[in-house]
């Protein structure tokens, strides 16, 4: 089979050769110019054959010049020859670029799906700072929408004391000297964290937003909870120990004196007891696990308490209204009867010389609503957020008096979640308080 640079060069000396002959050959004149009007239609068919397979193969492969694909190339067998090879050639080097297209853009959109569902906010940066790439949690964290954010800088909305400042000031600081760094950003309650790398070849920066507000709050709540428990912890102690002190510097009192400090020291050591067990549940509270949880008939449940709770406190009016029917749920039998009790001993710790209490069941939107209602003093409007912080107390001396420690609601509200529930409080002063624990069905 001939080359290419053989048909060229066999094509040309043919008609050079056969102009040549014909100039010799032919003596009229117009003879010779329609033999060289044939020789141009021949020549040029043949180089038009030759070349043909040349033209439909650039054609093909133009659009690589833009980044497109390049189609298919399709040459017809009997005029291509050696043109066929590179036709097919090309071909599979072009279904192979369309396949790796392909799963370029499949692991786009999955590396896009990924960053998209982090909670963490990622932002991607070109060299001149412009925003090439931001996902949803960033946006939130921003408060501004992806259309808004991309091809933009932070420089353009940035402004001073804000998030989008202090991310600004990080980017240039990594553009400038090449290297990661990272800031700490703080307003009011929130709390966030910026961490800034290049990257690849100085080509941008990637710039990652971690919302820190929940582990900054519970830090802050450990450290609450550690104060206030030292607090209370402290008081009945130095109670105990100062009585303690008082029977050993004076041992010439008199036995009705010594009954009394006697008496004192009983019910401060029994406050501290329940303290200590107060707290020993909390922590307890935060091992429990689902899959402790078993089906409960809170019919019966609440029935149960009811009962129970009629044996320790005789002197007191419990109204009970449950359904006929019985309501299943999923969870912890001796939790929630804890959580009940203790609603029903903060009715009473709150009411009035003669207790009027009314315990009630029912279902309501996929859920089951267990309400406690009393008749007591009631609890002021700007104590209602706080009423079920651990340690809070609403008439302090009344509480002291009791024996509470002000973690008994923390301690409802705990189990509430625990069951993926919720306890809600409504109040008026000096007509009462209901106590609602919703646990779905």
């Amino acid at each position: 089979m001939l080359t290419f640079r053989r048909k060229i060069f066999l094509c040309q000396a043919f008609c050079i050769g056969f102009f040549t002959l014909s100039f010799f050959f032919i003596e009229k004149i117009e003879h010779l110019f329609l033999l060289f009007c044939i020789y141009s239609v021949v020549s040029g068919w043949k180089l038009h054959r030759i070349t043909l397979p040349l033209q439909r193969i650039i054609d093909a492969i133009v659009p690589l010049k833009t980044k497109e694909l390049p189609h298919p190339i399709v040459l017809d067998p009997n005029l291509c020859g050696e043109f066929e090879k590179l036709g097919l050639f090309l071909n599979s080097l072009t279904e192979r670029i369309q396949k790796q297209a392909l799963r370029s853009e499949e692991q786009k959109v999955e590396s896009e799906g990924i960053l998209h569902s982090l909670e963490e906010g990622v932002i991607a940066l070109d060299k001149q700072g412009i925003i090439t790439f931001a996902n949803k949690a960033a946006c939130v964290m921003l408060e501004m929408k992806n259309r808004d954010l991309l091809g933009c800088s932070f420089h353009s909305f940035a402004t001073h004391a804000d998030l989008s400042y202090t991310c600004h000031e990080l980017v240039q600081q990594v553009l400038q000297t090449s290297e990661g760094a990272e800031e700490n950003w703080a307003k009011g309650k929130v709390h966030m964290h910026l961490a800034a790398l290049p990257r690849v070849k100085h080509n941008g920066v990637i710039l990652v937003i971690q919302n820190r507000t929940s582990e900054y709050r519970m830090v802050k709540m450990g450290t609450d909870f550690i104060a206030n428990a030292s607090h209370e912890l402290r008081t009945p102690i130095t109670i105990i120990r100062g009585f303690a002190e008082t029977l050993q510097e004076h041992p010439q009192l008199s036995l009705q004196i010594i009954q009394e400090i006697g008496g004192k020291i009983m019910r401060t050591s029994r406050r501290l007891e329940r303290l200590i067990q107060s707290l020993l549940t909390l922590a307890d509270l935060e091992n429990v696990l689902p899959e402790q949880f078993q089906r409960v008939d809170l019919t019966a449940l609440v029935q149960q308490c009811r009962d129970q709770f009629l044996q320790r406190q005789t002197d007191i009016s419990l109204r009970l209204i449950i359904p006929s029917s019985s309501l299943l749920i999923t969870a912890d039998p001796l939790l929630l009867e804890f959580a009940i009790m203790n609603l029903l001993d903060n009715a009473v710790k709150y009411s009035a010389e003669m207790p009027r209490i009314t315990l009630s069941l029912y279902s309501k939107d996929s859920h089951s609503r267990i309400e406690v209602r009393d008749e007591g003093i009631g609890i002021p409007k700007e104590d209602l957020p706080h009423i079920f912080d651990r340690f809070y107390r609403v008439d302090k001396a009344r509480s002291r008096a009791s024996g509470g420690a002000g973690l008994g609601l923390a301690i409802v509200k705990t189990i509430a979640q625990k069951h993926k529930g919720q306890v809600e409080v409504m109040s008026r002063l000096s007509q009462g308080s209901t106590f609602t624990l919703a646990l779905p069905l």
